[in-house]
């Protein structure tokens, strides 16, 4: 707190402003730290404690990562293709006919009928939202898993298909708890209006495929309720670990240039 947040939002002219590296090593000072405290721990008590860790510091329309272990951190951002958007897409609920001059709804999703009800006319949009935001939306994994099957398939040595019902899926060769130091490892990714961050435990990437996560980062808008709907297809795919998800929505930011460590908003 002392050597970045604090320095974050007290930055004014007379105090230069923190770079990418200096908020990486601060974060990453604090992991060490961590780590020390349950290595002593578990020396003391004489037991194998450990836990894994993600963790995103959202500043200077930045987010600042950090992991170690198998836990992941997502990010939903729009894809670039050189057409000028401002952010997901949102359905209008004042329409209750077909929208015209928008893109096709989604394979295997029907037309809105002449006829269609209230109703009907509000789910064929949303669909038709999500459809729209689903092509202008991805889903990329940011951390690294510093699991075993994750290091057989970067070697060539496992298919990704394999590793998914591999029996030491869950074995992971870095973690807090080791003798320090540990090797952390650090991204920085920009951020935009409209993206989401969405940080978890691997009970929930173990249960489901990343395409159902995309899918729900896609049709729940609401941030809690996209937490709750990860969480109960995890549960209901076998819930064989503990689950865990945080989610932020990226709502705006002041990348200003006389304050450039202006925090997001999220």
């Amino acid at each position: 707190m002392a050597r970045v947040v604090a320095p974050l939002s007290t930055s004014n002219a007379s105090r230069p402003a923190l770079s990418n590296e200096a908020i990486l090593q601060g974060m990453t000072r604090a992991v060490q730290t961590a780590n020390e405290r349950i290595y002593k721990a578990r020396d003391s008590r004489q037991n194998d404690m450990g836990t894994t860790l993600v963790a995103a510091l959202v500043a200077n329309g930045k987010a600042y990562i950090i992991n170690v272990g198998d836990s992941r951190l997502y990010l939903y951002s729009h894809v670039e293709t050189g057409e000028s958007t401002t952010g997901p897409i949102e359905s209008d609920k004042s329409e209750t006919g077909p929208m015209g001059g928008t893109a096709p709804l989604e394979s295997g999703t029907a037309p809105l009928k002449s006829t269609a009800t209230l109703e009907e006319a509000d789910e064929a949009q949303q669909e038709l939202a999500v459809a729209r935001q689903r092509e202008e939306y991805e889903l990329t994994q940011v951390s690294v898993d510093h699991s075993l099957v994750h290091r057989l398939v970067e070697l060539g040595q496992l298919d990704p298909e394999e590793a998914k019902v591999h029996p030491h899926r869950n074995f992971i060769y870095r973690s807090l708890g080791g003798p320090p130091p540990i090797d952390v490892d650090t991204f920085v990714r920009t951020l935009h209006p409209g993206d989401r961050i969405l940080l978890c435990s691997d009970g929930l990437n173990s249960m489901i495929e990343d395409e159902d996560i995309e899918s729900v980062l896609a049709s729940e808008r609401e941030t809690l309720d996209a937490c709750r709907k990860l969480i109960e297809a995890a549960n209901e795919a076998g819930g064989h670990d503990n689950i865990s998800t945080i989610l932020i929505d990226i709502t705006g930011y002041l990348p200003l240039p006389e304050h450039p460590q202006a925090l997001a908003n999220t």
